[in-house]
Parts: structure tokens; C-alpha cells; sequence
């Protein structure tokens, strides 16, 4: 059994890409993607950053460009031009929506993302709406509705039909540095 385990270490170090979607580390920086996506977001006609991602895997507005989170888009099957939004540098984790709070955080499926309840995503106009089962929720990124100066996000609905503040959304390819 020591011997196993021995091997298994040495191959570890030697191959490190090939075991570190297993065990859960992120990527490196070199081997994001070819065409990873940002999030560009514009608040009441208004610059807001880029989407960010912090350390508790919260999305915030505001971002810089140097700290806005890349996503690899994942074609979602049930609705043209939707995707699931997985983070670039943490693999196997996408953008979603909190069912409790609407707030917008990173979450990692069970089994598959196909198989989860993690929303996919359509641009409609400059909004980003959540889509779910095929179907547009009408929830959009937005920001806070009782905080202003809050830079988390959520998918809230937009006014009138609910408290949410839409951000307007630009996909760009991320720029190799």
C-alpha cells in the first residue's frame, strides 16, 4: 500500500496538470483558456468595472481589469446562445444564484453541470439573464437595492417587477497579457 502511494505522489509532482483538476487546485494562469471571457458592467449609463470574484467566491462590480474573473462559457443545451459561465482559474466552479439571497457566487455541481441546479446565462439586449430549464427567469445581474455603495452582485428582477438595479453587461474576449 506505501509502495501505491509512493507512486501516485511521484506521479503527482511529475504530471501536476493532469491531477490538479482532482484534487481541486486551480489552474495555472498560462492555462486558463484560449478564449476566456470578462465581464464588463455598466451601472445607469455608468462605468462599473469589471466582474470580480472574491475570496469567500462572491461576484463584485467594480472590478479592475487585472482583477476581473475570466470565465470559460460552456454552451448550455436547452436555449440558444445561453451559457453556463465556469471560472477560467477555478475549474469545475460557475457563476450562480444563491436561492436564499439572490447574491451571485460561485458553485461547484455535484455530479455535472448539465445534472445541477447552477443557472446558465443569455445576454437579452445588455442584460444578463439567469435561464433555468430552458426558460428565462427574468433574473438579471444586477446590483444592490438597499445598499449603494454594496459592490456585491445579485440576480435580482429589474424594476418594476422587483427590487433589482440591472447592470448592463459587455462579454469581451480577455486579452492575452
Amino acid at each position: 500500500m506505501n509502495k501505491i502511494i509512493s507512486i501516485v505522489l511521484s506521479l503527482m509532482v511529475a504530471v501536476p496538470a493532469v491531477f490538479s483538476p482532482m484534487l481541486g487546485a486551480p489552474a495555472h494562469a498560462s492555462s486558463l483558456c484560449d478564449s476566456c471571457k470578462i465581464l464588463k458592467l455598466t451601472y445607469e449609463g455608468k462605468d462599473f468595472g469589471y466582474m470580480g470574484l472574491n475570496g469567500k467566491g462572491i461576484f463584485y462590480g467594480g472590478a479592475d481589469i487585472s482583477d476581473a474573473v475570466e470565465f470559460k462559457e460552456v454552451k448550455y443545451q436547452k436555449a440558444d446562445d445561453a451559457y453556463y459561465y465556469e471560472v477560467a482559474k477555478d475549474k469545475n466552479h460557475y457563476l450562480d444564484i444563491k436561492g436564499t439571497s439572490s447574491v451571485l457566487f460561485s458553485d461547484k455541481p455535484i455530479f455535472s453541470v448539465d445534472t445541477s441546479t447552477i443557472v446558465a446565462w443569455q445576454l437579452i439586449g445588455s442584460e444578463l439573464h439567469a435561464i433555468i430549464g430552458g426558460q428565462d427567469t427574468r433574473k438579471v445581474v444586477s446590483r444592490s437595492a438597499t445598499d449603494e455603495d454594496s459592490k456585491i452582485l445579485y440576480g435580482n428582477f429589474p424594476e418594476p417587477l422587483g427590487d433589482g438595479h440591472p447592470c448592463g453587461i459587455r462579454i469581451l474576449e480577455k486579452k492575452s497579457s
